[in-house]
């Protein structure tokens, strides 16, 4: 079992989902990122372009030198050259963060798996009322009762 726990950190908003199969789990990511569901993926803005709301997301900044010559000796620039100039690009984190875990490493996932296997073997609710009211809480009935749930306690030993 894998859960996935996303935030928004522009908009504050939270999702979260749960998979069986790590492959389940890659396939939904990869389809949600690619459909930019939680917000827009880590992208490359130019300095020109880039909001003011954005510079604290900044990663890292890449400043491209210019290409070629501006103009040529009689200050024109031929028609078919590639002129480029100099600029600075910023690298902005995306708008969310996906974090994962594998519940199977979980204590507390295994520690719940255990309670329900425990559930199962325990007798019902009737079944202890009908004990206690019936036979008592001292009777040898009861005790076996106690015992029985003891045994299945130790079947299914909780991690600590």
């Amino acid at each position: 079992m894998y859960k996935l726990s996303i935030v928004n950190e522009v908009n504050g908003r939270t999702f979260g989902s749960q998979w069986e199969s790590q492959s389940e789990k890659n396939e939904y990511l990869d389809k949600l990122i690619a459909k930019q569901s939680w917000g827009k993926n880590q992208r490359i803005i130019n300095e020109d372009d880039i909001p003011e709301e954005l510079r604290s997301r900044i990663i890292s900044t890449q400043v491209i030198p210019q290409v070629g010559e501006a103009a040529s000796e009689d200050g024109t620039i031929p028609p078919s050259f590639d002129y480029q100039p100099e600029r600075t690009e910023h690298t902005v984190k995306a708008d969310y963060v996906v974090t994962e875990e594998n519940m199977l490493l979980s204590k507390e996932y295994r520690n719940s798996q255990k309670v329900e296997a425990r559930k199962k073997e325990y007798r019902s609710i009737e079944e202890v009322m009908h004990i206690i009211l019936d036979y008592g809480m001292d009777s040898q009935e009861f005790i076996n009762m106690q015992s029985e749930r003891a045994s299945i306690k130790v079947k299914y030993p909780k991690e600590v």
